[in-house]
């Protein structure tokens, strides 16, 4: 082969020239998948000037240590660490697997990376002699990943411009914080707290980037699915909320009952508990308990969300602020004082007496006396008013959880309990012979509903009713229609696309399509 620089004769297979160095081949194109994904940059403050002041060996050990806590918090919340960069990291979350809330998983990340640095400053101060902190930037947007490299290296990876602001972001955060960029605030700002930031120009962009820094999760989450501006009234599932509201007014005459609400991602199932939720008001009292994917070996997460929604505890109240709420608890009085210990050890607000005392219970020692503590509280909690527990994302529930509903489901056959459980129809899951068993064991308190995908007539009606537009060109609505495939959680997040490109715009308090929507192109699935 020729060398396309001074025409050296070079042997087949060659790849640079022999004579120049010059490259002969054209590399080979990168063959990505266009996603939308999240990334978080991590970097080690001043890594340089720990250097200067330490011992190679030294300084190694401390960032050996920086990396296992940075990649234990990504790995956490199944994100992927794309590259190790010697005093950075950079992470992804949406590729290669998806979540539905993987902006939410990122910000949370960050905020672990920033309380684990925390507590490893302390460590390094007193062993090392030396100041250390991190900064997290973290940016949402499309993105190409793929793997890159040669046959002697290669890395899969997140190419584009998504990847460089979350960089950019990283630089300009304050030592121990985490700044995120407008965009994945946007999805994020029901779930936490913020402190906004000065917009910064970056390179490459013709506009300013806002700026957020993120400050904890709220107390109380606000709702994060629906459209901002956007309502519809519940359609299509008018039996589905009768028969809910007619097991919620037997629990307040005095007879209890297990739900099973079953249906895939996006077909509403909490939409509907919230709409029975808002009909009841003062009637009952009601608590839910969410699992979370990332939360599986926190064991019995769901009951202590629960527990402490009853008690009127916050997720980040210290322990001795928890105690006293528990003790404050109107059903307190009715349990036993081994009772109270025991749900301090769920609500993780464990005193030191209270440590000593149940030390030497562990095993199923330990199952009983939290089993029989939790049937404790939730049959006084009944006594004092009908009561409602919901467990949504049962699906997701960690197997301890799931032993712990069957153990007192049981309360339902003499106690005003409803237990309204909310999961996907995933067979394979633990749930799912939780239900089965739940289902053979309750008999006639039992009862399943099943959410199918809206008829073609109401999948219409939600769509007009979230989004009037007399000029939306019948091929768009039908396209959508046909995608959505009867999911109104599609339908919404087809909207909030089209907007957000800007094939839909506000003007004068109306919606109207832009002529360029009919070349819009809208993905297969849910998580596309």
């Amino acid at each position: 082969m020729n060398c396309a620089r001074c025409q050296t004769a070079n042997p087949e297979g060659a790849r640079f020239c022999l004579n120049c160095g010059n490259r002969l081949e054209a590399p080979a194109r990168v063959e990505g998948e266009r996603k939308y994904v999240t990334v978080l940059f991590a970097d080690v403050v001043d890594s340089t000037g720990l250097g200067e002041r330490l011992d190679p060996e030294q300084v190694a050990e401390i960032m050996n240590g920086a990396f296992a806590f940075l990649n234990a918090s990504v790995k956490k919340y199944e994100g992927t660490v794309a590259r190790l960069l010697g005093d950075a990291i950079l992470a992804f979350f949406g590729a290669p697997v998806a979540h539905e809330d993987d902006a939410e998983r990122a910000v949370r990340a960050g905020l672990d990376i920033q309380a684990a640095a925390r507590e490893y400053a302390e460590a390094v101060r007193r062993n090392y002699g030396v100041d250390f902190a991190v900064r997290v930037g973290i940016n949402t947007g499309l993105a190409v990943l793929a793997a890159v490299g040669d046959e002697i290296r290669t890395e899969y990876t997140a190419m584009g411009d998504t990847t460089n602001i979350a960089a950019r972001l990283q630089s300009a955060a304050l030592p121990g914080t985490v700044l995120i960029s407008a965009d994945t605030h946007h999805l994020v700002k029901q779930l936490f707290e913020f402190n906004p930031r000065v917009a910064m120009r970056v390179k490459g962009k013709s506009t300013l980037v806002e700026t957020y820094e993120v400050l904890a999760p709220r107390a109380v989450p606000g709702k994060v699915r629906g459209l901002e501006g956007l309502t519809s009234p519940l359609v299509g599932r008018s039996d589905e909320f009768h028969l809910m509201r007619e097991k919620v007014e037997e629990a307040r005459e005095g007879r209890g009952s297990f739900v099973a609400v079953v249906g895939e991602a996006g077909l509403g199932k909490s939409r509907l508990l919230a709409e029975v939720r808002q009909g009841v008001h003062s009637q009952v009292a009601w608590y839910e308990g969410r699992a979370l994917s990332y939360e599986q070996a926190v064991t019995y997460y769901p009951w202590r969300q629960v527990i402490r929604q009853a008690i009127g505890a916050k997720e980040g109240d210290a322990p001795e602020t928890v105690r006293e709420k528990l003790s404050s608890d109107p059903g307190y009085g009715a349990m036993p004082e081994g009772d109270v210990r025991i749900l301090e050890v769920l609500l993780s607000a464990e005193s030191d007496e209270t440590l000593k005392a149940v030390s030497l219970l562990e095993g199923d020692a330990l199952v009983e006396r939290v089993t029989a503590a939790t049937r404790d509280y939730l049959r006084a909690r009944a006594d004092l008013k009908p009561t409602v527990i919901v467990l949504d994302d049962l699906h997701w529930a960690d197997t301890a959880s799931l032993d712990l509903l069957l153990s007192v489901a049981g309360l339902v056959e003499d106690a005003p309990l409803l237990f309204v459980c909310l999961l996907r129809p995933d067979k394979d899951a633990p749930s799912w012979a939780a239900i089965e068993r739940a289902r053979g064991e309750l008999g006639s308190r039992y009862t399943e509903i099943l959410l199918d995908p809206l008829d073609a007539a109401h999948s219409k009606e939600l769509l007009g009713n979230l989004l009037y537009i007399e000029d939306l060109p019948e091929s768009v609505r039908n396209l959508i229609l046909n995608k959505a495939e009867g999911n109104p959680f599609f339908v919404e997040e087809v909207i909030r696309t089209l907007i957000d490109s800007e094939f839909i715009v506000q003007e004068n308090n109306h919606w109207r399509a832009t002529r360029e929507i009919v070349n819009v192109s809208i993905p297969d699935t849910l998580s596309g």
